[in-house]
């Protein structure tokens, strides 16, 4: 398990035993938001310092394999994407498309109208969505496409993005507003219609920060005040269930092995 931190450091930790394996400090000049893996074993970290760094592991070390530029402000995201690609979001309001492959070119930067908090790319298909005030949804087989984009259903800013189960996107909002998008988004157009809409303010959360599926079909949210809902049901009448352990925001959920659940939080 790799992790980044506001200390500037990567952490390599087992998954087993969760111990310490390899620690590098000063891996970037300020924060570290985002990490992710790419299947040639390079990690690419993205920052507050608007870097995105490249790193292979050799033995017990570290060595910085690359650096790439672009973006003008801090990194929040990086995401693998296939066919050896990454792409990053950035408080400048872009969307970044970089091989993985030395020497690391920038493939598109992509100019949005407003921050972009979330990126994911959908299984089996080469399409890279985004969240900001709209969901918005990029082929990665033709960069001069236009995105297409679904406008005017959501009244306030989306924060997080996962993909369901019978090809649904799950969109979480900085009110505590869930929407699920049907699968007319997988057609050959891209349609965008049929959104239904999960109002859960009645729960009290102040927003959803992140989501993650299980294996089965029920979802986690991590939420700015700490707790993780567990929402079972979601295509039908959404029932939830709430834990409590972290006292500030859960800005992070990942799955290791089994539905073993590793949150991040702020605290």
């Amino acid at each position: 398990i790799a992790t980044g931190s506001k200390d500037r450091s990567i952490t390599i930790y087992n998954q087993i035993t969760m111990e310490q394996e390899l620690v590098i400090k000063n891996a970037h000049e300020s924060n570290i938001y985002s990490l992710c893996q790419l299947s040639n074993n390079k990690i690419f970290s993205a920052s507050a310092d608007g870097m995105l760094n490249v790193w292979s592991i050799v033995g017990k070390e570290f060595e910085k394999a690359g650096i790439m530029k672009g973006h003008k402000d801090g990194v929040f995201k990086v995401i693998a994407l296939t066919k050896n690609r990454v792409a990053s979001c950035s408080f400048d309001n872009s969307i970044g498309i970089w091989s993985g492959i030395k020497p690391y070119n920038n493939i598109k930067m992509i100019t949005m109208p407003s921050f972009v908090s979330s990126i994911i790319q959908l299984k089996d298909i080469e399409l890279l969505v985004s969240a900001s005030t709209d969901i918005n949804f990029f082929t990665l087989t033709d960069y001069k496409k236009k995105p297409k984009a679904v406008k005017k259903v959501f009244c306030n800013s989306m924060n997080a993005l996962a993909e369901l189960k019978h090809r649904r996107l799950i969109v979480g909002g900085s009110r505590g507003l869930i929407f699920i998008i049907n699968n007319e988004l997988y057609t050959k157009e891209i349609v965008i219609n049929g959104i239904e809409m999960i109002d859960r303010n009645d729960i009290g959360w102040r927003g959803v920060f992140s989501f993650i599926m299980l294996d089965d079909g029920s979802v986690l949210c991590g939420t700015p005040s700490g707790t993780i809902l567990h929402l079972e049901g979601v295509f039908d009448q959404c029932v939830y269930k709430q834990t409590n352990g972290h006292q500030k925001s859960v800005v992070n959920l990942t799955k290791v092995w089994k539905n073993k659940i590793i949150s991040t939080s702020l605290d």
